[in-house]
């Protein structure tokens, strides 16, 4: 099973990519009211980084709140 899980609710932006229970990629980063300019180029990096194609992924975990970043839910 491959996750990929996305953090956007506070703050930092953070993308993680779990493949058969470990850790394949991680990323972490801070862009106050500007999530977006990080989300997308971290889901790349962690993907390429797993050598995975977003079409492997089984599931997409996400936060959903608080916070003020509503677009991706």
């Amino acid at each position: 099973m491959i996750i990929l899980g996305i953090d956007t609710c506070t703050g930092p932006v953070s993308v993680g990519l779990i493949a058969d229970g470990k850790v394949s990629g991680l990323r972490r980063g801070f862009t106050p009211l500007r999530q977006l300019t990080l989300l997308v180029p971290f889901i790349d990096e962690v993907l390429r980084e797993a050598k995975v194609h977003i079409s492997e992924v089984n599931l997409i975990a996400v936060t959903t709140g608080p916070g003020s970043f509503t677009g991706i839910r």
